[in-house]
């Protein structure tokens, strides 16, 4: 009888181990943090400069003062901190996105 119910014990820890895995990696792969070789390829890509493209004209802004790192999908939507979803852009073309993006919801 003891020996069963050992098993069941140890079964147990076995399965709050792999729940206690699988809720690392997750928040792992869910972190804000972005990894300094992704921000040094996005860098190396957008030449350290804003890319904020102006609708209209098709002038991009250029500025390197002021650069944020943009999540183009949004992290609280799911979006990842991995290059492809990456871009720079300086301060004002950051808030003045967000700004645009409220008022089409």
């Amino acid at each position: 009888m003891q020996g069963i119910e050992f098993e069941t014990r140890e079964s147990d820890r076995q399965r709050t181990a792999t729940a206690t895995e699988v809720l690392c990696s997750a928040e792992i792969k869910r972190s804000r943090h972005i990894p300094k070789s992704v921000r040094a390829e996005v860098w190396k890509r957008d030449e350290g400069t804003c890319v904020f493209v102006e609708p209209g004209s098709g002038r991009s802004c250029g500025s390197n003062f002021g650069l944020e790192w943009d999540h183009i999908m949004e992290f609280s939507k799911g979006g990842d901190s991995n290059a492809p979803n990456l871009r720079l852009l300086c301060r004002q073309h950051n808030n003045q996105r967000r700004i645009w993006e409220a008022e089409l919801v």
